[in-house]
């Protein structure tokens, strides 16, 4: 059998290499050329993307799938970006003291930018207070009033006193005050021959007969009697002191009540929404009743180098800016890629004191991801939200119920003792998680919950 050889024909180097006309290149040099910044051959998975991003409606979060390398992350991130920047910013969440419930703060929400501007506002009303209160504690006008009532209610106490001495008079006896141990208590003696003689002296003059029993006897039966009417009046002189405090009070709240209430109308006026104004009718009462405070205020600068581990007395009057919108424009995009329980849902910070007391306080909440995405979508990574311990509950339990609770992520295992609930936010988060086919089929079998939370499945094909 013969073989017939083919002959191939040869090539010239010029036909080896491809040549690009011209005329095909619509730019004249590279400075011209643009790149490209869309996604290319995913066209299915962008509408799906955008279709979830449209519906503003409860479950309509969003799962992507597909092969690493195909451009999930950034054609979420390309698609958020390039949002329609008219979306309405997102508020302010501010915690403020619960005077009635402290363990449960106050949750106002105001315009993006106001909440800064409220926070600030309180600042510089107590500091205002700081300076003023104590100015007006020291003037002439209130020093007179107060002292007019202390001399009015010691006066009534002297004629109480002076009434009973005059009557222990003329019954043989005079008052005294007897030492008993590190205090002083008043007592009766009878007077002898114009000298005031303790009874135990005159039990030995009993016996020297130089004094009757019967004298004693009766001089007994007379202190018995006296002195029930002594402890009487020293219940007399304990109501009046109590009724000096409380009168002294009482001027301490009329003189300082008109530099409270002008301070907080300026704020009232500024801030004109329900529930500041119910936060504020609260501040006021409270202020007006912590007057020791202010009349601290003085020493406190003087040792404030010293006194650097004080608490702060006016603590309670503090605004915790928990999410601050000032300087966002439309909706927020958050892209966490560590979204591990405080990162993603924040928490209640905790101190500890010197024989190890937890202690919290409604300035220690902070807030995660999730409130900073709020009104507006919030990315991770599907395989590190379910590894993570009590996210992908949290996740599932906030998206269904759209109400946001934050807790201290210690009291999940136990570990502390000072504990807060703070009110619920209401939460309006587009969430969008990125895995591969793999996990969204484990969750949408096994999961119940998921199917009604994650409703929109982008797929992102390996060819394009």
């Amino acid at each position: 059998m013969t073989r017939t050889k083919t002959r191939f024909e040869e090539l010239s180097p010029d036909k080896l290499r491809w040549s690009c006309c011209p005329d095909f290149i619509p730019v004249a040099s590279s400075a011209e050329a643009r790149p490209c910044e869309e996604i290319i051959g995913q066209e299915r998975a962008l509408r799906a993307i955008q279709t979830g991003l449209d519906i503003k409606s409860l479950g309509y979060n969003i799962f992507i799938t597909g092969m690493v390398g195909t451009g999930r992350t950034t054609t979420v991130k390309q698609l958020l970006e390039r949002l329609e920047k008219g979306d309405r910013t997102p508020d302010d969440l501010l915690y403020v003291n619960n005077f009635k419930y402290p363990d449960e703060p106050v949750l106002i929400v105001l315009p993006a930018g106001q909440g800064r501007e409220f926070s600030e506002a309180m600042g510089r009303l107590i500091e205002a207070l700081r300076t003023n209160i104590p100015g007006l504690l020291k003037s002439p006008y209130y020093a007179e009033r107060r002292d007019a009532i202390v001399e009015t209610q010691q006066k009534k106490q002297r004629e109480i006193l002076q009434r009973f001495e005059e009557e222990v008079a003329e019954q043989g006896f005079t008052v005294v005050q007897v030492q008993m141990g590190l205090f002083t208590r008043p007592d009766l003696i009878p007077m002898v021959e114009g000298q005031p003689t303790p009874f135990a002296k005159l039990d030995g003059l009993v016996k020297e007969k130089k004094f009757s029993k019967e004298q004693l006897d009766a001089l007994r039966a007379k202190y018995e009697e006296l002195t029930a009417k002594l402890e009487a009046v020293f219940e007399s002189l304990k109501e009046i002191d109590e009724e000096t405090r409380a009168l002294l009070k009482s001027w301490d709240e009329e003189s300082i009540s008109p530099v409270i209430k002008s301070g907080i109308a300026e704020v009232r006026a500024r801030f004109a929404f329900p529930k500041i104004g119910a936060y504020l009718d609260e501040v006021e009462k409270a202020l007006i009743k912590t007057i020791e405070a202010f009349k601290t205020q003085k020493k406190e600068d003087r040792d404030k180098e010293k006194d650097r581990d004080k608490p702060d007395d006016f603590l309670e009057y503090r605004i915790n800016l928990l999410v601050d919108n000032s300087d966002q424009r439309g909706a927020p995009v958050v892209m966490e890629t560590n979204p591990n329980y405080v990162n993603l849902f924040g928490s209640i910070e905790s101190t500890y004191s010197r024989v190890g007391m937890g202690q919290t306080d409604f300035t220690m909440i902070k807030a995660g991801s999730f409130l900073k995405a709020n009104g507006g979508y919030l990315v991770i990574n599907a395989l590190d939200a379910l590894v993570e311990p009590g996210v992908w509950a949290t996740l599932k339990r906030t998206l269904r119920n759209q109400i946001f609770e934050i807790q201290n992520y210690l009291q999940m295992y136990l570990f502390s003792s000072a504990r807060l609930k703070p009110e619920p936010i209401r939460s309006d988060v587009k969430v969008v998680l990125i895995g591969d086919a793999s996990i969204y089929n484990l969750l949408y079998f096994m999961d119940e919950d998921f199917k009604k939370i994650f409703k929109i499945k982008a797929e992102f094909d390996s060819e394009m």
